[in-house]
């Protein structure tokens, strides 16, 4: 007996985060959960994972691909495609989650594959700072972008070796989205008093679902699609100024947060 397909609605409630970023709510999931529908609807045989493999395999290399030929070639326009195909990375981040929760076929492999993929956009942001200076033949940003890579990837490879490796660190009395957030690194630089604005500020706008406070998507239009287009309208200078403050914010934000990994984790075993 064949199951009854609910409608857009229902599927939409069932879909959509109970809380969710402001750019999200008007950008990605009016589109988001139509193309999860549809898919849910038609019986298309796509899953949630599907999805997440191609933003992996397909879509975050082809970035890289037009990231690399721009400063080789000097195509700006290959900013502008960088910045709409972010979009879609973005989308699809997005559609994989909605079709899982719509039509019930969320799985421990597709949450995990969801956390592997969402590491690319990292990637990705490291990889476009390095791109600009090289398109702008800066030094600071050349060199600095490859520091920041490499901070990054100890930055992960601590993070796995606590939270993957050391069983005996899973206290349950500790959120492990408290540990690994970065929230104590990105008080110091003032998010708590933009996140508090935005409380503030939504007093009057009242927009429903608004999470009030700075995530993911936000982050990625600022920091990587924000360039692109500067560089694309030939706003060189601000490119560079901007970039060259991304390395030393992001240097900052990633060798505190190792950091004080190392150091909690130390006071950690030590008490054992």
């Amino acid at each position: 007996m064949k199951k009854t397909k609910i409608d857009f609605e229902k599927f939409e409630k069932k879909a959509l985060l109970p809380f969710d970023e402001v750019s999200a709510i008007y950008t990605i999931d009016p589109i988001s959960t139509r193309l999860a529908y549809f898919i849910y609807k038609k019986n298309i045989k796509i899953s949630p994972n599907n999805i997440t493999w191609f933003r992996l395999l397909v879509q975050g290399p082809l970035i890289f691909l037009f990231l690399f030929l721009a400063p080789f070639l000097q195509i700006r326009t290959f900013y502008l495609i960088s910045a709409i195909m972010l979009y879609l990375v973005m989308l699809s981040d997005a559609l994989d989650g909605h079709l899982a929760r719509g039509a019930d076929r969320r799985s421990a492999s597709g949450g995990f594959l969801d956390i592997i993929s969402d590491r690319i956009v990292i990637i990705i942001f490291i990889a476009s700072l390095f791109s600009i200076g090289m398109f702008e033949q800066n030094l600071f940003l050349i060199y600095g972008s490859t520091l920041l890579f490499v901070v990054k990837m100890y930055n992960m490879t601590v993070i796995n070796k606590v939270y993957y490796f050391e069983q005996d660190f899973r206290d349950k009395t500790v959120k492990s989205g408290d540990l690994f957030s970065g929230l104590k690194e990105l008080d110091t630089i003032g998010i708590s008093k933009v996140n508090a604005f935005f409380v503030k500020l939504n007093k009057y706008l009242k927009v429903k679902r608004w999470c009030q406070h700075t995530g993911s998507y936000e982050r990625n239009l600022i920091t990587i699609a924000l360039p692109y287009f500067l560089v694309f309208f030939g706003f060189d200078m601000v490119a560079i100024v901007l970039c060259s403050l991304f390395v030393i914010l992001f240097s900052y934000f990633y060798i505190s947060r190792t950091r004080n990994l190392i150091k909690d984790y130390t006071k950690k075993l030590n008490k054992s």
